[in-house]
């Protein structure tokens, strides 16, 4: 017999299964594709070897680049990883030239390619046997990685959201990455169509499509990516607090601060002077310094 007692915790529960969508064209670099690929299998490899309920219970990996591909489907990464380093190697190699797309031929691929992953998961989920459903994750969450604009690239996925099934969908997350000079992408990476506006405002209610700008050196995207690793049962969001810009520019954007208020009962008899929090049900009863129920009122409270 085991020595451990079995864990009866709730805790990730909740974890979504995880869609890596790698945008390797024009203008990724092969740097940033190389600390992208190592950040990942890092979480990875982390994730297998961590005991209890598996924080990324299932992987899979796509690639934009010419053409839209499925590189490797959603599994299980306990017992899959050599498979989902294959993966990586491959797309490693079909990623050495990295092709420039007309806008709506890369607006087209970016479509099919979250209609596909969303299909890829509901098969995936349907085809477990029926008391083994419980065990496939609940969600899915969609990353995409690139180095072009990223707030046009969430203007086109929050358009094409809206006529899709996501209700298996926990977020669509866009990793922009920066240059080697440390600037991020402009608007010559992905021009706009003519009379097209740019909407700039993302600050909506409910947020699909997350975009999140970081330098695309190892560190920096290691530390993004063991996010997934932490507990999606306490990423609710419950209070926003926008802070006024320190920029009194046209078109700053002010500070937003998404709160995570966690709610909970404390026992008063686990506190210095507990005590003195408890309920007198026979105010005749009280003796000096709070020392506690008596007989007679602790009867009623029975």
């Amino acid at each position: 017999m085991s020595r451990y007692k079995p864990d009866t915790r709730t805790a990730f529960s909740r974890q979504p299964a995880h869609y890596l969508l790698f945008d390797v064209g024009h203008p990724m670099t092969s740097t940033q594709m190389r600390n992208t690929i190592m950040a990942v299998q890092n979480v990875l490899v982390l994730a297998c070897s961590i005991r209890g309920g598996s924080r990324i219970p299932a992987f899979g990996l796509a690639m934009i680049n010419k053409n839209f591909q499925n590189v490797h489907s959603l599994q299980t990464i306990r017992g899959n990883f050599p498979k989902i380093a294959a993966a990586f190697n491959s797309l490693s190699f079909q990623a050495k030239i990295s092709e420039r797309l007309p806008l709506q031929e890369f607006k087209d691929y970016l479509y099919l390619a979250i209609n596909t992953l969303l299909e890829d998961f509901k098969s995936n989920s349907e085809i477990m046997p029926g008391n083994n459903k419980w065990q496939f994750p609940p969600q899915l969450q969609i990353t995409l990685v690139t180095a072009k604009n990223g707030s046009n690239i969430q203007q086109c996925l929050e358009e094409a959201i809206k006529s899709m099934n996501i209700s298996k969908l926990k977020k669509i997350q866009i990793v922009q990455l920066q240059n080697l000079l440390g600037n991020l992408a402009t608007e010559n990476n992905m021009e706009e169509e003519p009379g097209q506006k740019i909407n700039t405002d993302f600050l909506k209610a409910v947020e699909f499509v997350v975009l999140t700008q970081v330098a695309g050196t190892e560190k920096e995207l290691d530390s993004l990516f063991k996010t997934w690793l932490l507990d999606c049962d306490i990423d609710r969001e419950h209070l926003r607090i926008a802070l006024p810009s320190t920029v009194d520019l046209p078109g700053s954007a002010s500070s937003l601060l998404k709160c995570d208020i966690g709610e909970c009962l404390i026992n008063p008899f686990s506190l210095p002077f507990g005590h003195r929090y408890q309920i007198q049900m026979d105010f005749c009863s009280i003796q000096l310094g709070g020392s506690g129920l008596t007989k007679s009122s602790g009867m009623l409270l029975g």
